[in-house]
């Protein structure tokens, strides 16, 4: 979403750049990947290695082994050992173009300037943001979920193009932008979540949603067996033997239409509008009365296909 990043980052005052597909050198970021694969993730007992080369040879042994399994770290572990890494990198000296010996800490802090953000703006930058939607007669949705529906701000601005921003921890509410200007229009809630009162992670809602399509397809099969199991030997066998036989394509048929002519022609309608008058009197209970007002109740009727059409040449 090149829009998006773009939108994000010009609201911090940096360029964006996009690399080279299959340049090593336009992606400088690419070296310190390398790195940290070497002086780090490779003295990590589970380490599956990065590519087919770096594969260890007794992974397989390892990921069966139960005691060792016990032992990796959860994510929240592994944060932490990784930013101790970074900390100990930032901190050793480097012998890169232009370092002189120093560590990359020294040459940040040797700089004259920094630029820095607003107080509070970082962690909105930072929340998760959604692709370009538009406002619907139920405000937006996010996840299969409805936020808005009673937001009037947001129900008056149906059609338009926005950007939802929401935290992965709590999906009770999204902040809605402008999809163009990043301006914001509104903080929607979602009202089942909000009634709920606790907090919804983004990743709760996926595996709920993970169940209720397992659920669906249970349903499914189970009707199908029920179905299998309250039916006849006989049908069935007939059933698998037409599923397994082969339809043949037949041609289409291609058809001369030779309309037939005949006295009743050109009376379809006077026909049609003779029954409608003959509902109207009885309907008034007026059978006796001469005239009735003269509309065409025969376009209520289905179309004579043939009604107009002219039969022969000469």
């Amino acid at each position: 979403d090149e829009q998006m990043v773009a939108g994000i980052y010009a609201m911090m005052g940096i360029g964006v750049s996009f690399a080279i597909p299959y340049n090593a050198k336009a992606k400088p970021i690419e070296r310190f990947f390398d790195t940290l694969d070497k002086q780090f993730t490779k003295t990590i007992e589970t380490y599956c290695g990065k590519d087919t080369c770096r594969r260890p040879d007794d992974l397989k042994d390892k990921l069966a082994n139960e005691t060792l399994l016990h032992k990796v770290y959860d994510l929240a572990d592994f944060g932490r050992v990784v930013g101790r890494y970074i900390d100990v990198y930032n901190n050793a000296a480097h012998t890169g173009k232009g370092m002189d010996g120093r560590s990359p800490a020294e040459v940040f802090e040797s700089r004259t300037s920094r630029r820095v953000m607003a107080e509070g703006v970082a962690e909105l930058l930072m929340r998760v943001w959604s692709k370009e939607l538009k406002v619907g007669k139920n405000g937006v949705t996010i996840n299969k979920l409805r936020y808005g529906q009673y937001n009037s701000e947001l129900l008056m601005q149906q059609g338009r193009a926005v950007r939802a921003a929401y935290d992965p921890d709590d999906m009770r509410e999204i902040y809605v932008y402008d999809a163009k200007t990043l301006k914001l229009i509104t903080i929607a809630e979602q009202n089942r979540l909000v009634q709920y009162g606790k907090a919804v992670a983004e990743s709760d809602l996926r595996e709920a949603m993970r169940k209720k399509t397992k659920a669906k397809r249970l349903m499914r099969e189970f009707r199908n067996a029920q179905l299998t199991a309250n039916t006849d030997l006989t049908s069935l066998t007939l059933r698998a033997i037409e599923d397994a036989a082969e339809k043949p394509d037949r041609p289409q048929k291609q058809e001369t239409i030779r309309p037939v002519r005949t006295a009743m022609d050109d009376q379809v309608r006077e026909h049609e509008r003779q029954k409608v008058v003959k509902a109207v009197k009885r309907a008034s209970g007026a059978e006796s009365m001469e005239k009735v007002l003269d509309m065409d109740f025969s376009l209520l009727k289905r179309k004579n296909e043939y009604e107009g059409m002219k039969l022969f040449d000469g």
